[in-house]
């Protein structure tokens, strides 16, 4: 019998057990192929008593950032095929708990009658769009992550997600948002969020409309200014020469 290096190791690994209909059927349930592997890795997880998947470990594992693979479970929550209950513990830490019994009730409620081709059955948006859409949130969570000077917590993706799936914020806008409160010396997502809601009620759909407003402001600033000369309280004003002020 021929001897292998991790014979051992591989005996000694727990198996992983995913159900053939959810094998066969997954995308007719609109889970993405890299949905899929981030739902095995964390179902793997949970199977090993991980009450909190760490995504920087789902990560290692299929090769992406941390914030790519909470942008995937992000998405799934979208889809209705995931939830997150937080909880908070006697210590004070608070845990994140991922469900996907609404993925498994979907699959028991689908119609097998007349399924499509598997190419067209997908549901995600194609897949350029879904790599633009992934760059410019990394890129978000990396400009946050630089400015704060730590890892961002799950709570904050799922804040920041927010902006680009339910508020639909420009991501343009998020970080000349960012940049504003950096400068302000108030650096939180309460406060970006708080200029991002303003902008949008004012209508700005780009950078440019914000800069242009504030230029325009400060140019009424300064127009209304009016130099008043410094005279001494104790000078009659009815003696002054105002002509040679």
């Amino acid at each position: 019998m021929a001897e292998y290096k991790n014979l051992a190791l591989y005996l000694s690994a727990r198996d992983t057990t995913i159900n053939n209909l959810l094998l066969t059927h997954y995308l007719e349930l609109g889970l993405s192929n890299e949905e899929f592997l981030v739902y095995l890795q964390v179902k793997m997880m949970i199977d090993e008593g991980a009450r909190e998947p760490s995504t920087e470990k789902i990560g290692q594992a299929l090769g992406w950032t941390p914030q790519v693979v909470f942008n995937h479970l992000t998405t799934m929550r979208n889809k209705g095929l995931l939830s997150f209950t937080t909880q908070r513990g006697g210590d004070g830490r608070v845990t994140t708990l991922l469900d996907f019994e609404p993925m498994y009730e979907q699959l028991l409620n689908l119609d097998f009658t007349g399924m499509a081709a598997a190419s067209t059955r997908i549901l995600t948006p194609l897949a350029s769009e879904k790599n633009e859409d992934t760059t410019k949130r990394a890129e978000i969570y990396h400009i946050l992550e630089q400015e704060f000077g730590r890892q961002l917590t799950p709570m904050e993706y799922e804040t920041i997600g927010s902006w680009f799936n339910k508020d639909q914020f420009d991501p343009a806008l998020i970080k000349q948002a960012i940049q504003e409160a950096v400068i302000n010396q108030a650096l939180s997502l309460r406060y970006i969020e708080t200029i991002l809601v303003s902008w949008q009620k004012k209508n700005y759909r780009s950078v440019q409309e914000v800069l242009a407003h504030r230029e325009y402001r400060q140019n009424r600033q300064e127009a209304n200014v009016v130099d008043i000369p410094d005279i001494p309280m104790d000078i009659d004003p009815s003696s002054v020469d105002w002509s040679k002020l």
